[in-house]
C-alpha cells in the first residue's frame, strides 16, 4: 500500500534532507478531501462504509436521593433508587429536571396574573424561580410550557391570561423544569446500580441529594460517527428489520408523533440522525454512509483508496501548491475528469440503486414489514 511518503516522492519538486513534511501535510489533506468529494458527488462506493448506531429506549428515574459529583470523571449517584433496573445503559444521552409532583395543585386563571399554587409543598424552596420554562402535565386542562415571572413560597405567578382555565387541585399533576445547575445533556460511559458515570469531565455542578430529581434519557435520536460526511443514495435501516427507514414527511409528522413506538422515519440533523416515532426499543441503525477520509498526520500513513487515485491527488496537490491559474484549473478538471469520474463510473458498482417506484408497479417504500 502506498504512503505518504510515496506521494511526496513522486512530486517533480521532492523533499530535500532537512525540510518538514508536516509542513505539506495541511495542503495534501486538501488534496485527499477534493478527491474525495468527488467520489461523493459521484456517488462512489470507494467512500462507503457502514452505520451502526445505537439509539435507545427511553429510561427514567426520580427521586431525592440522587446528588451530583463534580469529578474526574463527572458522577451521578443514588442510594436507594437503582439505575441499572431503571434501564440506564452505556452511551446514553440523559438530561436532567427538577419536579414537583402531587394532587395538591390548582391554577387561577385571570386578567392580572395567572398563578399555580400548591397546597403543601413550596416551589421556591424545591428550587423554581423567575425566569425559567416550565413544563406542566397530568392536569385537566392546563397541560403546557410557561413561563415563570416569579416564585413565593407554594405560588408561581405567570403572566395574565397564559393559563387555559382555573382549576381545582385534585388531579396528579407534575411541574417540571431544566435542572438550574446540572440540565444536560449528559453522556454516560459507565452505569451501576448506584452510579451513572458521565464521558465528560468538569460538566456538572457539585449538588447534594435532596432535590425532587427526575433523570431520563432521549430516546429521539443516535449520533453518527464522526467521520460521517451523508448517506447520498443511500437509506438506513433498523438491524433485524425487513424494510428501511424514510425521510421524515415533515415538521407537522415530527411534532404530532412524539410517543414513543416503532420508529419509520429519520432525519439528519447536524451529527445526529433523529427516528419518528422515537424508538420504543433499544435498536441499531445500520447501512451505509460516506465517510470522511482520516487525515494525514505523519509520512508512514498509508493514503486512502487504495491507491486508485494517488495520481490524481499528487496532481490536485502539486495545483495546488503551485497557485495554478484559470487555464490550469481548465486543465486539472479534465484530467480529473479521466482520473477521477471515468474509473468510479467503471470501478462496477456506484451507490445503492432504489427499488422501482410505485409508478414502476411495486410500492416497496410502503410495503412495510416486521
Amino acid at each position: 500500500m502506498s504512503t505518504v511518503q510515496n506521494i511526496f516522492d513522486s512530486l517533480p519538486t521532492r523533499l530535500t534532507p532537512g525540510d518538514d513534511p508536516s509542513a505539506l501535510y495541511p495542503l495534501l489533506n486538501y488534496a485527499i478531501r477534493t478527491i474525495a468529494k468527488r467520489l461523493y458527488r459521484n456517488g462512489s462506493d470507494v467512500l462507503r462504509a457502514e452505520l451502526s448506531v445505537k439509539a435507545y429506549k427511553l429510561a427514567d428515574i426520580t427521586g431525592t436521593d440522587i446528588a451530583f459529583t463534580d469529578d474526574d470523571p463527572d458522577t451521578i449517584a443514588c442510594t436507594t433508587s437503582n439505575f441499572l433496573s431503571d434501564g440506564f445503559q452505556s452511551g446514553m444521552h440523559i438530561t436532567v429536571e427538577l419536579y414537583h409532583a402531587d394532587d395538591d395543585i390548582s391554577f387561577d386563571e385571570n386578567d392580572s396574573a395567572d398563578t399555580i399554587t400548591t397546597a403543601a409543598g413550596n416551589f421556591e424552596t424545591a428550587g423554581f424561580a423567575a425566569g425559567q420554562i416550565i413544563t406542566v402535565s397530568g392536569s385537566g386542562s392546563n397541560d403546557g410550557t410557561y413561563q415563570i415571572v416569579s416564585v413565593s413560597g407554594g405560588v408561581i405567578t405567570l403572566a395574565a391570561n397564559v393559563l387555559d382555565s382555573d382549576e381545582d387541585a385534585g388531579e396528579d399533576v407534575v411541574i417540571s423544569v431544566a435542572h438550574p445547575d446540572n440540565p444536560g445533556p449528559f453522556e454516560i460511559d459507565t452505569v451501576d446500580a448506584t452510579t451513572i458515570t458521565l464521558i465528560s469531565t468538569d460538566s456538572l455542578t457539585a449538588v447534594a441529594a435532596g432535590q425532587s430529581i427526575k433523570i431520563k434519557s432521549d430516546n429521539t435520536y443516535g449520533d453518527l460517527p464522526t467521520d460521517f460526511w451523508g448517506l447520498g443514495n443511500f437509506r438506513p435501516y433498523i438491524n433485524g428489520k425487513k424494510w428501511r427507514l424514510l425521510p421524515s414527511p415533515g415538521e407537522d409528522y415530527e411534532v404530532k408523533h412524539t410517543d414513543a413506538g416503532q420508529s419509520r422515519y429519520y432525519r439528519i440533523d447536524g451529527m445526529r440522525i433523529n427516528v419518528y416515532p422515537p424508538t420504543a426499543s433499544d435498536i441499531t441503525i445500520k447501512g451505509p454512509y460516506f465517510q470522511k477520509p482520516t487525515a494525514i498526520a505523519a509520512v508512514a500513513t498509508t493514503m486512502p483508496f487504495n491507491e486508485l487515485f494517488d495520481d490524481a491527488i499528487a496532481e490536485v496537490f502539486m495545483f495546488f501548491h503551485d497557485i495554478s491559474g484559470p487555464a490550469n484549473l481548465i486543465e486539472i478538471e479534465k484530467y480529473l475528469n479521466r482520473a477521477v469520474d471515468d474509473i468510479t463510473t467503471r470501478r462496477g458498482r456506484k451507490g445503492a440503486t432504489p427499488f422501482p417506484t410505485a409508478q414502476e408497479g411495486v410500492d416497496y417504500d410502503n410495503a412495510m414489514v416486521d
